[in-house]
């Protein structure tokens, strides 16, 4: 694909979707967007638009947005954040260019360029920086948590951050990615544990490149309407062997055996899904596990992390709780469970590293991990 080339032009104004006035290239957009109509075809865009932004939801929304509006006269959902970085991300390819000005990408691509960090050191680090360069990564970046892209050792990474009052999502990362490592499985995203002014964050490099995109599990879904008689487990299994996307099952039987495990309550439409060649347009397979700090109790008063049933855990997406989902595992056998055990005192050492997390809580989130081994053990068994 030549990513000068236009798929579309669209009229803007405000850092909002007004018009789509021409197609181009319908086969290049967003994954499940396209309509032959147009009216219905902006509606989509506007969506697809307004998700390309710092989410309303993220738990500092408030805060980045009083300290954007110290620095420029801004509407008051940072829409046009989007706008002032070219729509650029290092999640996929896509970009708007300005037809009055046209731009190339080999030169402003965040993949292959040097970018901004002004941005992510007012959003992430609450720093002053007198007329803050714009042209950054973390204008289109979703998610709940504050978060920073960084240049390191020439590797694109991502740093995120944590939510008070325990600072847990770090160091969940870490141990998510410890599980992973020791069940074997496949495809992961590796997460480091760090500390930035003496304060945890997690690391991992990006796992997207000027190739491939990453095509969330919410446009893989859109692609085929689901019937009533139809689970969301096979609707989304069904169209991505539709697609060619064939080893589905094992890469979402890993998910869920990590999810079982680390007791995660949200992994949403989002935060999962597959990777597609920006230049062939194939699906080329299951994008790796990432985003995990939604776990562990993370925000659960540490003397009720106990309190809740095992069987009452929440869970997402397919079903709504772990006891439920963990029955969709079609491969149980092929999960080295007995090895997990083999982990317990590094999960240990790693929720007590910087003496963030209280020792009793490290205590009792030890023990909620061995509660896991089991239960997941025990409901493996009975298959």
């Amino acid at each position: 694909m030549n990513k000068d080339k236009a798929v579309l032009s669209l009229a803007m104004e405000d850092g909002m979707i007004i018009s789509v006035n021409e197609i181009f290239s319908a086969e290049y957009m967003p994954v499940g967007i396209y309509s032959d109509k147009k009216k219905e075809l902006t509606s989509a865009l506007r969506k697809w638009w307004a998700g390309r932004r710092i989410p309303a939801s993220r738990i500092s929304f408030t805060e980045e947005l009083a300290a954007i509006s110290k620095y420029f006269d801004t509407p008051d959902d940072l829409a046009y954040l989007s706008e002032k970085c070219m729509g650029l991300s290092l999640s996929d390819q896509y970009w708007i260019n300005p037809i009055d000005s046209p731009l190339k990408w080999s030169d402003i691509n965040f993949f292959e360029n040097d970018f901004s960090e002004d941005m992510g050191k007012i959003l992430f680090d609450n720093a002053k920086i007198d007329d803050p360069d714009m042209m950054s990564p973390d204008n289109t970046s979703d998610g709940n948590l504050r978060k920073k892209w960084k240049i390191i050792n020439g590797k694109r990474c991502l740093i995120k951050g944590y939510t008070l009052p325990y600072k847990q999502e770090p160091f969940n990362e870490k141990i998510a990615s410890v599980i992973c490592r020791e069940l074997g499985i496949k495809s992961y995203v590796p997460y480091s544990l760090i500390f930035e002014n003496n304060e945890p964050a997690c690391v991992c490099d990006n796992f997207i490149t000027p190739e491939t995109e990453f095509v969330p599990a919410s446009s893989v879904m859109s692609l085929k309407k689901r019937d009533s008689n139809t689970s969301l487990y096979n609707h989304y299994i069904n169209i991505c062997r539709d697609i060619g996307v064939t080893e589905i099952s094992d890469r979402i039987d890993e998910m869920l055996v990590l999810d079982f495990l680390i007791g995660n309550y949200d992994r949403h439409f989002r935060n999962f899904g597959l990777i597609r060649n920006v230049e062939t347009l194939e699906f080329v397979g299951a994008a790796p596990i990432f985003d995990n700090g939604t776990s562990l109790k993370f925000n659960t008063e540490t003397n009720n992390i106990f309190i809740e049933p095992e069987y009452m855990l929440k869970s997402k997406p397919f079903k709504s709780t772990h006891h439920e989902q963990i029955r969709l595992v079609r491969n149980p056998e092929r999960f080295k469970i007995s090895g997990l055990w083999n982990c317990t005192d590094e999960i240990r050492d790693i929720l007590e590293t910087g003496g963030v997390i209280s020792a009793k809580r490290v205590d009792f989130l030890c023990d909620f991990v061995n509660q896991r081994i089991t239960a997941l053990d025990t409901a493996f068994s009975k298959k």
